[in-house]
């Protein structure tokens, strides 16, 4: 290819990507919203029971990974054999990009002094923070695991130096680039050296958790909770397709956004929710580009999860929705007969397969295969 056949695919690519971008659904989709509610009264008092070791899941102010995030807290808890806590640089509500608003159990200064058997680093909207690039710092023996673009904030703690690691298949190219001193490996779901732990992308925080279960409990313990989430295969999965976000994927993300329904989805909290489910539910759908994504609740109230996490919603609208999601545990009779209904009380708990299934009925395999490359599940 000649300098100006190089020029013009660069200047197409430019001109695509800005095309791209100035969409509504995908302008919907890089969205990063603040709390702006009232203040909150009654912020989670989360008890750490003595002698259970602690798992600390850290979390940015700014934003986090919805199930980067959710996906290791609904695995560890289920264990009910760790003390699970999330904990930020601050004491607010927290974007789980996206849809949901949570509320940390604890500020890391808080807890800066007790010495946890794991600390979880999900993808976070600013991997740069001080208080959190301190905080990993100084507890050089806990092991630690990063899912997705976690990544980052690892390398830039100075803890992937020539360490095994892994990250989203499609920024694992730019990473190479920004951290060399790293041991970057593709076609893995998650790598282990030493105390470090890294996972691939997105969906693959459920290997990297099950996976530290039996580094921590044991294999019996991992085979129960691989039991309780109804995961589809009968050995953890190692191996790893990874699948980038070209310009191929990019076009197809046009096109459905262009040409197909982008629909207005809410998704219906309510005590006692399913974790799991909510975050396969809201980041899988997000990745959809619909018009808008958005969690409600029936009084417009603070709810907690199933294993103790504050949430509150993003939108306090209740209806005009084309679709509800209400995941498993809702007790809620919230029913809107003008709109359709999809019931999750009855699926398994990891739902990527069921999800997936539907948004190839809603769209086409194409789409259903742009889907798993931003989840990156293969």
């Amino acid at each position: 290819m000649n300098a100006n056949s190089r020029k013009y695919v660069r200047i197409s690519f430019v001109a695509f990507s800005v095309l791209l971008c100035a969409c509504q659904p995908i302008e919907e989709f890089h969205e990063v919203a603040e709390y702006n509610g009232n203040d909150i009264n009654q912020l989670s008092t989360r008890q750490i029971v003595p002698g259970l070791p602690l798992i600390v899941i850290v979390a940015d102010n700014s934003g986090t990974e919805i199930f980067d995030l959710l996906a290791p807290f609904y695995i560890f808890s289920s264990t009910q054999r760790f003390n699970v806590i999330i904990a930020a640089p601050e004491k607010r509500p927290f974007l789980l990009w996206k849809g949901v608003f949570a509320v940390p159990h604890f500020t890391i200064p808080e807890i800066r002094h007790l010495e946890p058997a794991l600390i979880v680093i999900p993808a976070l909207l600013n991997d740069s923070d001080t208080t959190i690039l301190a905080y990993l710092k100084s507890h050089s023996r806990s092991k630690k695991l990063s899912v997705c673009e976690g990544s980052r904030t690892l390398a830039k703690a100075g803890l992937l130096d020539s360490v095994l690691c892994t990250t989203h298949a499609s920024t694992i190219k730019d990473q190479r680039k920004k951290f060399p001193g790293a041991n970057w490996k593709s076609n893995i779901k998650y790598t282990e050296q030493d105390n470090i732990y890294t996972t691939a992308g997105v969906s693959a925080a459920v290997e990297g958790s099950l996976h530290l279960v039996d580094v921590l409990l044991g294999d019996a313990e991992m085979k129960k909770i691989m039991a309780d989430i109804q995961y589809p295969y009968e050995h953890l999965q190692t191996v790893h397709q990874s699948n980038t976000v070209g310009l191929s994927t990019q076009l197809n993300i046009l096109l459905k956004t262009w040409f197909k329904s982008n629909k207005r989805i809410g998704v219906l909290l309510d005590n006692n929710i399913h974790e799991l489910q909510l975050a396969a539910i809201l980041d899988a759908y997000n990745r959809t580009f619909p018009a808008s994504i958005a969690t409600f609740t029936t009084g417009n109230e603070m709810i907690t999860s199933k294993y103790g996490l504050q949430l509150l919603p993003q939108s306090d609208i209740i209806d005009g929705y084309d679709e509800i999601h209400i995941p498993q545990n809702s007790n809620s009779a919230f029913r809107d007969f003008n709109t359709v209904i999809v019931d999750y009380s009855q699926s398994n708990g990891y739902l990527f397969p069921e999800i997936l299934d539907r948004i190839e009925e809603q769209y086409s395999t194409r789409f259903r295969k742009t889907v798993e490359r931003l989840l990156d599940y293969h």
